[in-house]
């Protein structure tokens, strides 16, 4: 599977079946993404949880977990903040 030097940004809040359904379709793609970066405004682990087993399936790819530092659409620049994928 080629490798794109891309990063997503996946923002969630409490949302853990959803998110493992967007985590599968990203997967299910004909490339693969140099890294994957949640952020989670959740209270609970589901998220986290679903994240991680991602991880494990995840070849290639840098799977990154990051609790939101607050809520809302700021939460996608402070996923950019987090990318290690620069020009």
């Amino acid at each position: 599977m080629k490798l794109l030097p891309i990063s997503a940004i996946v923002p969630t809040c409490a949302r853990a079946t959803p998110l493992a359904r967007a985590l599968e379709s990203l997967s299910a793609q004909g490339v693969a993404l140099a890294e994957l970066i949640v952020i989670d405004g959740s209270t609970d682990v589901f998220s986290r949880r679903v994240v991680e087993q991602h991880a494990k399936g995840s070849s290639g790819c840098t799977v990154v977990w990051q609790p939101a530092s607050q809520l809302g659409a700021a939460v996608q620049g402070f996923g950019a903040h987090c990318s290690r994928i620069r020009d």
